[in-house]
């Protein structure tokens, strides 16, 4: 896992801390030292997700979960999101109207897995590289296909070169 200092609010999600009223949240699948927390509101979007837990237990997330997980979908069962969640179309780029394409865990080319939901985002602000290789922000999605948390080795190479 990719160490972060805590913030000037000692938020420090990397060790499970999370100053109130922000709770920690488990937005991509990640078990271990492969699980990535972040600190962040506690509302979700209305919609429910399966997805196997960690311990192999099956929960239920929409934006977030509140423990690390493994995949999408029931555990020992297939993915049974609800249709505006996850449907062909976006794996084919597209989304019916009013949803949007939401990738909300890292990778890129054939391991990016959009999914169709609500253009509705939480008030936060999360930097991940995005697989073009420029930083993009995003809190419970990003509009395009992402790397990893964290900005772009580039973008930051670029930053200290400006004195930024």
């Amino acid at each position: 896992m990719a160490a972060h200092p805590p913030d000037a609010l000692g938020n420090d999600a990397d060790a499970g801390a999370c100053a109130p009223p922000l709770v920690l949240r488990y937005e991509s699948p990640g078990c271990g030292t492969s699980a990535l927390p972040v600190c962040g509101g506690s509302v979700q979007d209305a919609c429910a997700i399966s997805v196997c837990g960690c311990d192999g237990t099956t929960i239920v997330k929409c934006d977030y979960a509140s423990q690390p997980w493994d995949h999408v979908g029931a555990c020992g069962g297939e993915v049974d999101a609800p249709a505006d969640q996850m449907t062909s179309d976006a794996d084919a780029g597209a989304c019916p109207p009013p949803l949007v394409l939401r990738y909300e865990s890292p990778g890129c080319g054939a391991a990016s897995h959009p999914v169709c939901g609500s253009l509705d985002q939480d008030a936060c602000a999360i930097a991940v590289c995005g697989c073009s290789g420029v930083t993009l922000v995003k809190c419970d999605y990003a509009s395009e296909a992402w790397e990893h948390a964290g900005e772009c080795a580039t973008d930051a190479a670029s930053s200290d070169a400006k004195g930024e």
